[in-house]
């Protein structure tokens, strides 16, 4: 007899409170997990879309009760583990996947059981979090690719350079919409300044080097009290410069009492390896989103 049950949670739920416990207890550096469980990352996630969809801006605070959440209960009726999954039908040519699983245990065994519960209609995406994971999801559902993310975070020991952050306003929205082009298409520089311009809780910075624009940061709220970097560009100005400016955002996120995250792609981590090795950035996690045929 399995001891281990699964039990579905409704949004603000006494279950869904405890699940917020349990990943605080046991996973207080996987802002991902966290930001899903929440439903944070999939309202970003449907703001941007309506945005290049329809050109609107709006809260979608709807987002927020979509995702299906489940608990694992143990014998004891401890939390041994929480799953998030969501179907977005209506965003299916703008994105990756339809379907969309994160889950995480404290055993393998727990994990199992969680995955012998899911099923798929289509395309889906599962996102893993360490080896035995990607072994467990490749041992049932066939792979087509995948993504490869890494979750770094400021430790608190920052440059002690000082340099002005600038609030960016409507009159750069044209340089926004050109810096557009030298970012993935969700980090977009022109779509969050019109979120911030619109009063969503978007900032995007920029830094003058020499009197001319250099460094430009947009940042956002990922999960509870977690801060994620969306964008940094780089446009001119020294590597102790861009690092300043770096570090000038993760003091100002930790006046506010919170932590400043930075989610890079492979392909990005490697571009901003230098960056990142004499900044107060070390790496949380990594994540592979595995995309099933």
């Amino acid at each position: 007899m399995n001891t281990l049950q699964i039990k579905a949670v409704a949004y603000k739920s006494k279950y869904y409170y405890q699940g917020l416990d349990y990943l605080a207890r046991n996973h207080p550096d996987n802002s991902h997990l966290l930001s899903c469980y929440e439903g944070t990352s999939f309202r970003d996630l449907a703001r941007h879309v309506t945005f290049d969809k329809t050109g609107k801006v709006l809260k979608l605070n709807g987002y927020l009760a979509r995702p299906r959440r489940f608990v694992l209960i143990a014998a004891d009726e401890r939390i041994a583990g929480v799953m998030v999954t969501i179907s977005l039908p209506e965003f299916y040519k703008e994105i990756d996947y339809e379907d969309y699983a994160v889950i995480d245990t404290q055993t393998i065994s727990g994990y199992e059981r969680f995955l012998d519960h899911l099923s798929f209609g289509g395309r889906a995406e599962i996102v893993t979090f360490d080896a035995n994971q990607v072994k467990s999801v490749k041992s049932r559902f066939p792979i087509r690719g995948i993504h490869h993310w890494t979750v770094f975070a400021s430790q608190g020991k920052t440059s002690t350079r000082s340099v002005n952050a600038v609030l960016m306003d409507r009159g750069d929205l044209k340089i926004a919409r050109e810096l557009a082009q030298q970012v993935p298409e969700e980090s977009s520089p022109f779509r969050l300044l019109m979120f911030q311009l619109r009063g969503l809780p978007y900032r995007n910075y920029a830094f003058s080097y020499n009197g001319r624009p250099a460094v430009f940061v947009g940042i956002c709220p990922y999960s509870r009290g977690v801060y994620q970097v969306n964008y940094f560009i780089r446009l001119s100005g020294s590597t102790a410069f861009s690092l300043a400016a770096l570090e000038s955002i993760s003091r100002l996120v930790k006046t506010e009492r919170c932590r400043l995250i930075w989610r890079l792609r492979k392909k990005e981590v490697l571009k901003n390896k230098v960056l990142i090795a004499r900044s107060s950035f070390g790496k949380l996690t990594d994540e592979q989103h595995l995309h099933l045929k």
